[in-house]
């Protein structure tokens, strides 16, 4: 079998035998360059490895390819899938790669160039229009024979894999074919479209069949499935291919409808087709519909029917269903648009009484039970998205784009956090324990567009995943946003109090939710998802003497909120780099910066000011005074109506803290060396015009934007 070998990505330098790309693996033509790759790895230089890695020369193990990489450059189709694991602990990687070769599939096997991953070519009998649903059906009997995950990119037929050094590469040329389900119900599918051609049978004739159709295919081939369609469709006086592909299109982006391939098998076979060749599925269970006229117009006393079936054929015939795990909803197909909708009483109500009139005994209770059940087909919105995102193309830094068109006081820093937050807001959507554990706080003028910005960072198609309103973090609709919503955008952030603030910053740090959905019946644990953003319009917000880590704020200078920086190509490059292991935490020197950055926005207290202002630091030849803070408060107290409250006493304690102010110990008590100011003092320091120095930004220096391995939390 003969491959293209590419180099720079996108140039063919030539077409050669798989075999002799496997034999330049293991015979470690290329061993120099790869083992000075491992060493950078080694050494924690990622992004000179990435850099570098791009130098070496790869190949497409599915296709040949003339003049380009692109899909329309395809010459030929090789039929092998190459599966791709990453980021593979030095101590599983051997006893994954044992496993790997243990199956009769697995055609070569070999290491990474980085040495922590593994390549598993496998020799199918797939189609070139089927590829990506074969590669799926390889994913899934790998990755449980494997207990490992593979990277979902591997579907592109495009796909490049980089030559690398194994010498105990394993290759196996007697290898099985992997003779795919997919192939089978693509033969089962041509069977039955075949004899509906033949016969000119138009199915579609109903709309909500034709719908059915649709999602049936894309259920079994996925994009293999659109000629299929449009045979099926061109049966129909009405058929015109532009609505035809569009709504086809619309099928492939509903992916998970709960509508299967079996519902195409069932339809034709109530059409009068010969589906007895079917091999890919068992339909000997297939049952008509029931209608409130069928047993009066056959005059036969039919077998009695389990109620439960009968009820699902039914929703299976008429409707389509999905479960959305994020919001714990059942959503309906409207097949008038081609969406989905959310179940509300009134379509369930309308569910129930069709099912009364077609004489299927059936309860309120159970008709719920049956739909928020395994009946309907779990649904992702947030994988979905993520799966169905193009390829980043490695080079493009989108995120930047998009940062820069914000301007602020200190971009640099401002473009570090943002990439950082914007990579753990994917991270905490797709993995379960990953917590995005700051917010993007923005202060700065009303009516700059701070508000627009922020709520554009949802795709438009995931809008329903955003809140934009109050923050009340005891309340129990906010630990829902929690674990719903992709963004929350906080207001009236600057009206909360010290303790909400505290509250708050803990919410923000909460992995999971304890809670129970409306009209839930149990508890759940639910994962949290949503990542949080605010903006204010005051330039002190921060009334929390305890820490602001969480937050990162920035003071907005201008803003485009009409760019055209593309949405997707964000996201694209955010799941790149999580998936390459792209550190979206901070370490403890940059957390350091977010403090000392945060300071120009932290409110002080009255304590702090008075304390700033009558007292200060001794210097070598002063003479200090010795005070408790007890002391430092009572004599506070005599400038200003300050109560001496234990309260207060804890606050200045704090601010003496802060300010480095000396503490020892002096016959059983703390103390503080500090010096009392005169009220002449005072009045003269409070003639003083300030300094350029007063007024210098405290934001950090500028640093790298490598983010360091030092874990924070």
């Amino acid at each position: 079998m003969i491959v293209s070998i590419f180099q720079n990505f996108n140039e063919v330098s030539e077409d050669l035998a798989l075999p002799a790309v496997l034999d330049h693996i293991q015979n470690g033509r290329y061993r120099e360059q790869i083992e000075n790759l491992r060493a950078l790895l080694h050494e924690g230089k990622e992004k000179e490895y990435n850099i570098k890695k791009k130098s070496l020369p790869a190949f497409t193990p599915s296709a040949i390819f003339q003049g380009g990489r692109k899909k329309e450059f395809l010459r030929e189709y090789t039929g092998f899938i190459i599966l791709d694991f990453d980021k593979i602990p030095d101590d599983q990687l051997p006893i994954i790669k044992s496993a790997a070769v243990a199956s009769p599939f697995t055609y070569a096997c070999f290491i990474s160039p980085g040495n922590n991953g593994l390549k598993i070519l496998i020799q199918t009998d797939a189609k070139l229009i089927n590829h990506a649903a074969v590669f799926n059906e390889l994913k899934i009997r790998y990755e449980s024979m494997l207990n490992f995950p593979i990277d979902p990119s591997g579907k592109d037929v495009t796909r490049l894999c980089f030559f690398s050094y194994d010498p105990e590469l394993y290759f196996n040329p007697k290898s099985e074919t992997f003779s795919t389900r997919t192939t089978m119900i693509d033969t089962d599918i041509n069977n039955v479209v075949d004899q509906l051609e033949q016969r000119q049978l138009d199915i579609t004739n109903d709309y909500s069949n034709w719908i059915k159709i649709g999602f049936a295919l894309t259920d079994a081939l996925g994009e293999g499935g659109r000629e299929y369609f449009h045979r099926i469709s061109r049966l129909s006086s009405k058929y015109e291919s532009a609505p035809c592909d569009k709504q086809f299109d619309k099928c492939l982006k509903a992916n998970g409808s709960g509508t299967t391939t079996k519902s195409l098998f069932f339809l034709a076979k109530q059409y009068g087709i010969d589906v007895s060749p079917v091999k890919s599925f068992d339909l000997t269970e297939t049952a008509t519909i029931p209608t409130a006229t069928t047993q009066e117009d056959t005059g036969k006393k039919k077998k009695k029917k389990n109620i439960i079936d009968q009820i699902e054929n039914y929703l299976s015939a008429g409707t389509t269903l999905r479960y959305n795990i994020v919001s714990g909803i059942i959503e309906i197909l409207n097949t008038s648009t081609g969406e989905f909708v959310p179940m509300v009483d009134y379509l369930e109500n309308s569910l129930f009484r069709a099912l009364l009139k077609n004489n299927i005994p059936c309860s309120i209770a159970r008709l719920r039970s049956i739909i928020y059940s395994n009946f309907s087909k779990k649904y992702d919105p947030f994988k979905e998205y993520f799966d169905h995102l193009p390829p980043w193309d490695g080079e493009t830094d989108f995120i930047l784009q998009l940062s820069k068109t914000i301007s602020t006081t200190d971009d640099q820093f401002w473009q570090l956090c943002f990439k950082k937050w914007i990579v753990a807001s994917v991270a905490s959507l797709l993995v379960q324990k990953i917590v995005n554990h700051t917010a993007i706080i923005f202060s700065g003028p009303q009516g700059i567009g701070k508000t627009t910005w922020m709520e554009n960072l949802c795709p438009t198609e995931l809008r329903s995943y955003l809140f934009s309103g109050t923050i009340n973090p005891t309340n129990k609709d906010t630990l829902i946003h929690l674990t719903e919503c992709w963004f929350i955008n906080m207001d009236e952030l600057e009206n909360m109090n010290r303790t909400e603030i505290g509250t708050l910053k803990e919410v923000i740090t909460k992995s999971a939710i304890r809670t129970r959905r409306a009209y839930g019946h149990n508890n759940e644990t639910l994962p949290r998802r949503a990542s949080f953003m605010g903006s204010v319009n005051t330039s002190q917000f921060l009334n929390d003497s305890t820490g602001s880590r969480r937050f990162l704020c920035f003071e907005v200078l201008s803003i485009d909120y009409q760019h055209q920086v593309e949405i997707d190509k964000v996201y694209s490059q955010a799941l790149a780099m999580f998936q390459q292991g792209f550190k979206f935490y901070f370490d403890k020197d940059e957390i350091k910066d977010i403090t000392t950055n945060n300071e120009q926005y932290q409110v002080k207290t009255v304590e702090e000011e008075l304390l700033l202002v009558y007292f200060r630091k001794p210097l070598v030849d002063d003479i200090p005074l010795y005070l408790t803070t007890s002391q430092i408060l009572y004599k506070l107290a005599i400038f200003s109506k300050l109560p001496t409250t234990t309260g207060n006493v804890i606050t200045l304690g704090k601010a003496l803290k802060k300010h480095n102010f000396q503490r020892i110990k002096k016959k059983g008590n703390y103390v503080y060396s500090v010096i009392e100011l005169t009220s002449d003092q005072v009045d003269k320091e409070n003639r003083v015009a300030p300094s350029d120095d007063d007024n210098k930004s405290q934001s950090p220096k500028d640093e790298d934007d490598t983010p360091p391995d030092d874990l924070p939390f």
